[in-house]
């Protein structure tokens, strides 16, 4: 048996580079993000193609804690970037929310830590 001498075939299709996946929890009961004091927190309100869009636009902007969602007419679905942890405090059923996802819990250091000044 003989090794082929070119490549038998050639792909066809230049490979695409996957969407952004974010980490993002999806708070329990689907529904309104509520604050601690029971209201709904600091946002502000953008518009995405969907619940997938509007969790990598809180991904691409770092003060950005997390979204609610709720479609609409399509393309334009609301979507509402949260500014504080107290926000994702609970979800509450309702069904003007489709979702209340918490993507981070605090704001990304602007520079390494410090040594350490207590040793254990």
């Amino acid at each position: 048996r003989s090794p082929t001498q070119v490549p038998t075939k050639v792909p066809t299709k230049v490979p695409t580079s996957a969407a952004p996946t974010p980490a993002c929890v999806e708070l329990v009961p689907a529904g309104c993000c509520k604050d601690s004091s029971g209201g709904n927190g600091t946002y502000t309100r953008v518009y995405a193609s969907g619940g997938l869009a509007c969790m990598v636009k809180c991904q691409l902007n770092p003060a950005c804690f997390g979204i609610e969602w709720t479609p609409s007419a399509a393309p334009n679905e609301r979507c509402e970037m949260h500014w504080s942890g107290d926000d994702f405090a609970e979800s509450v059923s309702d069904p003007h929310c489709v979702a209340c996802c918490h993507c981070r819990t605090g704001p990304p250091t602007k520079a390494p830590s410090q040594s350490p000044t207590k040793y254990p």
